[in-house]
């Protein structure tokens, strides 16, 4: 197996190259690895990457998220935080989930 660059998972995943950095950052394809100033991705990685957000989140994260945003956090940070659709959050917020 070989190593991919940032460029060549996003073809692969059909994201971005942003995005792909973003889950870099995130920890979220294991394995990577930092060369320099270029990613490096192993190919197993990316075949075993599921793209898409979490269906599911337990009564505790919803309770985490109602607390974060009345505490002032931005809806759409919760969202990204739990990766789950920012329409989620509201509708957790607002009760109907």
């Amino acid at each position: 197996m070989q190593d991919l660059t940032t460029k060549q998972a996003a073809a692969r995943l059909k994201l971005c190259p942003q995005r792909v950095r973003v889950l870099l950052k995130a920890g979220r394809i294991p394995g990577a690895r930092k060369h320099g100033n270029m990613w490096l991705i192993p190919e197993a990685a990316i075949a075993g990457y599921r793209v898409g957000r979490r269906s599911k989140l337990s009564e505790r994260d919803k309770d985490e998220i109602r607390y974060a945003v009345m505490s002032g956090f931005r809806q759409a940070t919760m969202a990204h935080h739990f990766g789950v659709s920012r329409s989620l959050v509201c509708r957790i917020i607002s009760g109907e989930r």
